[in-house]
């Protein structure tokens, strides 16, 4: 379903009970020990920077995310949220057609996607996942 191998799955799972993230009861579940946003993000920001992690794999990760927090923000967003994504939009438009590559103007426009999804979980590992990408 995720292309992702068992040994892999046991891996992560592994790393999640050693840091204390998920107890392991054999024959029983994985459960969440607890709900510490922080200490997750703690896992991976030591992900991220540790290069665990290549560019593509971010960016993937980002896309995903992405996708997710926009089906949400058209559900969650208030009328601040759609003047924020409208402003920075114009702005990227704006830059477009000075001829300019409007970076910064598209980032803008993502973030605030994000931000009206009003999700913390996404808001967070998009902030970690910038950060480490540019």
């Amino acid at each position: 379903m995720f292309s992702v191998s068992r040994g892999a799955v046991r891996e992560a799972i592994s790393v999640l009970a050693e840091r204390g993230i998920v107890t392991v009861k054999p024959g029983i579940g994985i459960f969440l020990n607890n709900n510490d946003q922080d200490q997750l993000f703690v896992l991976f920001d030591s992900i991220f920077h540790e290069g665990k992690a290549d560019i593509f794999e971010l960016l993937e990760l980002r896309q995903g995310i992405e996708s997710y927090a926009s089906f949400y923000a058209a559900q969650r967003r208030t009328e601040e949220d759609l003047r924020r994504i409208k402003a920075a939009l114009d702005q990227m438009e704006h830059s477009i057609n000075r001829h300019e590559l409007a970076v910064k103007e598209d980032f803008a426009f993502h973030s605030a996607v994000i931000e009206a999804s009003h999700n913390s979980m996404m808001i967070n590992t998009f902030k970690l996942i910038s950060d480490t990408a540019y």
